[in-house]
C-alpha cells in the first residue's frame, strides 16, 4: 500500500502545469518545459504524467463516482484519490488554466472547484460518463439569457436581493453591491449561456476570474461578501415570475 501509494504521488508544480491539457504522447514530448519550470527532474514529470495518463484512461468512461472508481482500480488513498478525479475531470473537459490572470490559483482551487462541479452539474443518467456534464442542465442556463436584456426583471431580482443584503453587508458593501448588481448577474448569465459550447467551457475559469471575480476585486468585496451575494440571489430567484416561466 505504501509503496502504491509514493509510487502515484506527483508534485503539485508538475500538475499544476498540465491541468486540463490533454495527456497525448505529444504532451509528453514537451515536458522539458515544465522540468526547466518546476525544477523537479524529467524523469519524475515522466512518471507523474504517465501516471496522470494511466488513471484517466482507465476511468474516462466509468459511471458513477470517480473518486470510488480510482480507490478501486489504484488502491490510493482518499484524498489522492480526489485529486486525480479533478485531474481527469479537467482534462476531459480541457479547462484552460495556464493564463497568467490564473497563475494565483492552486491545484487545491482547482479540486475544490471541480468537485462542486461534479457533485452538481454532471450527468446522473444511465449511461453517461462521470465526466459527462448534464446537458439538461446547461440547456437551462443557456435559456437564462433572456434575463440579460429584460430590465424589468432584473430590477425585480435587485429589489428582492436588496431586501435581504441590506441586512446582512454593511451598507458600504450594500451600495457598492446594489450599484453595480446589474453588471454582476449580467457576467455571471453570460458565462452560464455559454457553458453548453465546448469552446465557452475550456475557458470557464478564465472568464470567471475576469468577467466575475476581478470585478468584485474592483469594488473591494471580501470572499464573506460574495458568498452572502450568491447565497441571497439563489434564495431570490424562486420568487420572481420570470424564473417559475
Amino acid at each position: 500500500q505504501m509503496l502504491i501509494q509514493r509510487y502515484y504521488t506527483f508534485d503539485e508544480a508538475v500538475v499544476r502545469e498540465l491541468l486540463g491539457k490533454k495527456l497525448s504522447s505529444r504532451q509528453r514530448k514537451d515536458l522539458d518545459d515544465i522540468e526547466e519550470k518546476s525544477g523537479i527532474p524529467l524523469t519524475s514529470c515522466r512518471r507523474q504524467f504517465d501516471n496522470m495518463k494511466r488513471i484517466y484512461k482507465a476511468v474516462e468512461d466509468v459511471e458513477g463516482s470517480l473518486v470510488d472508481s480510482i480507490r478501486r482500480l489504484f488502491l490510493v488513498p482518499e484524498l489522492m484519490a480526489r485529486q486525480y478525479a479533478s485531474i481527469v475531470f479537467m482534462a476531459s473537459c480541457r479547462f484552460e488554466t495556464g493564463k497568467k490572470r490564473l497563475a494565483y490559483l492552486s491545484l487545491d482551487d482547482f479540486v475544490f472547484c471541480t468537485h462542486q462541479m461534479m457533485e452538481h452539474w454532471t450527468s446522473t443518467s444511465k449511461g453517461d460518463a462521470a465526466v459527462d456534464l448534464d446537458r439538461a442542465f446547461l440547456r437551462q442556463l443557456a435559456d437564462l439569457k433572456g434575463l440579460m436584456g429584460n430590465k424589468e426583471a432584473l430590477e425585480q431580482y435587485r429589489l428582492a436581493a436588496a431586501g435581504i443584503l441590506g441586512k446582512q453587508t454593511s451598507s458600504e458593501k450594500f451600495r457598492a453591491i446594489d450599484s453595480n448588481f446589474r453588471t454582476l448577474f449580467k457576467a455571471l448569465l453570460r458565462m452560464g449561456e455559454g457553458l453548453i459550447h465546448s469552446k465557452d467551457l475550456k475557458y470557464f475559469f478564465s472568464d470567471l476570474v475576469e468577467k466575475f471575480i476581478e470585478l468584485c476585486r474592483s469594488l473591494e468585496l471580501g470572499w464573506k461578501d460574495v458568498d452572502t451575494l450568491l447565497t441571497c440571489a439563489i434564495d431570490v430567484a424562486p420568487q420572481l415570475q420570470v424564473m417559475r416561466k
